[in-house]
């Protein structure tokens, strides 16, 4: 049987010390620690984790920490611990325990810290991230129970600001947020200026903006009208298909002064109610027919514009009764004037009488002005009725 000890955040002094006796009677028993540095060291004199929760760090230009006291590298040479129970950085360079750097930090490298468990973290000085899991020091205290080499993927978070800054976000900020500081990947939505305006930062060794735009949770309903847009900042290709359909139109909104020429087309089309002041239609898609029925002479009018042709079709029955073998033609007129004839004699005898088919003439005309013409037919011989179409073709 194997017995554990686990600290909370904030262990008691008597959690603390039974921790401390475990460690030094199960690991080693040379293992030692020291309660004023919060450094627990092994038999071989490396230090294996702290006792306390948070590692402070600063930096300075002498082994005491006396010159250049400060919270960045540049320019450092050593660079100092402290562990605490205390988020709250100490200013004084005596607390710490200061580590020279060989070659200094300069102006490209940076503190960088790999925290595993158990309060145990190791530190390297380098330009670039040693590996995953490392974290550059954040400038603010440690918390030394959250651990960066843990298996993490990147994720997407929001940091919110009452203050106007849409400045990246700071570590602290991350640890809030997801309880771990940014690795490869992260996207993290800044919400600044009391939920006014929001920018996107993407981290790869560094926060960079990746975009910036206004969140529809921010964005008060009706506030956004045409007259607030921009002419021509909104096209079909910034809208996603089927999203707007006509229940969410408001009626008479759209008119034709508000469509560009030519950007309605429709291959079938039903229309229950359609008013046209001009209508302009292509390849004779549209005709208007008017007929009238009859015997002997028929006559319809129709009110034609110059240049657009129509077409007549008259037609006659058959006619029977007979008592000799006749022609028989059909005529087309315009106004009272002949424009089209057409005969036959297809005649045939049965039961002592002749019999002749119907007559069927057509032609296309073209009026010479824009005006009302009257279109006749009329057919010789016995008839029982003729009809006769005015097909007119609107363009």
């Amino acid at each position: 049987m194997s017995t554990t000890f686990f600290l909370d955040s904030n262990p008691s002094p008597d959690q603390l010390a039974g921790a401390v006796n475990y460690l030094l009677a199960n690991l080693s028993s040379t293992t030692s620690s020291n309660q004023g540095t919060g450094q627990i060291i092994d038999a071989g004199g490396q230090i294996v984790g702290y006792l306390y929760k948070y590692i402070q760090i600063k930096y300075a230009q002498s082994y005491d920490g006396t010159v250049g006291f400060a919270n960045v590298p540049t320019g450092a040479t050593y660079y100092g611990i402290r562990n605490s129970d205390s988020s709250t950085e100490s200013t004084n360079p005596a607390d710490y325990i200061w580590t020279q750097v060989t070659g200094g930090f300069g102006s490209t490298n940076s503190l960088w810290y790999l925290t595993t468990g158990s309060r145990s973290i190791q530190f390297q000085v380098a330009s670039l991230q040693p590996n995953t899991g490392w974290v550059v020091d954040p400038g603010t205290a440690i918390d030394l129970d959250l651990i960066t080499a843990a298996p993490a993927s990147p994720t997407t978070f929001v940091v919110i600001r009452v203050a106007n800054s849409y400045a990246a976000p700071t570590n602290a900020e991350v640890l809030s947020s997801i309880g771990r500081l940014p690795l490869f990947g992260d996207l993290c939505t800044v919400n600044y200026d009391s939920g006014l305006y929001s920018i996107q930062y993407k981290y790869t060794s560094g926060w960079a903006i990746f975009q910036s735009y206004i969140t529809s949770d921010v964005i008060v309903a009706g506030s956004i009208t045409g007259t607030s847009i921009a002419a021509g900042t909104i096209t079909a290709s910034n809208i996603a298909a089927n999203t707007i359909t006509a229940t969410q139109i408001a009626a008479n909104t759209i008119s034709a002064t508000n469509m560009a020429a030519s950007s309605i087309t429709a291959a079938n089309a039903a229309l229950d109610n359609a008013v046209v002041q001009t209508l302009n239609i292509a390849g004779n898609a549209v005709t208007v027919p008017a007929s009238v029925s009859g015997s002997g002479y028929i006559s319809v009018s129709a009110s034609l514009i110059a240049g657009q042709p129509v077409y007549l079709i008259g037609v006659a029955d058959g006619s029977s009764g007979l008592t000799s073998n006749q022609a028989r033609t059909g005529y087309l007129y315009v106004n009272g004037t002949a424009i089209h004839g057409s005969s036959t004699q297809n005649v045939y005898y049965l039961f002592s009488e002749y019999y002749v088919s119907q007559i069927t003439c057509s032609t296309t005309y073209t009026p010479p002005t824009t005006a009302t013409y009257t279109f006749s037919f009329s057919a010789d011989s016995i008839s029982t009725g003729s009809t006769l179409f005015v097909i007119q073709t609107k363009r």
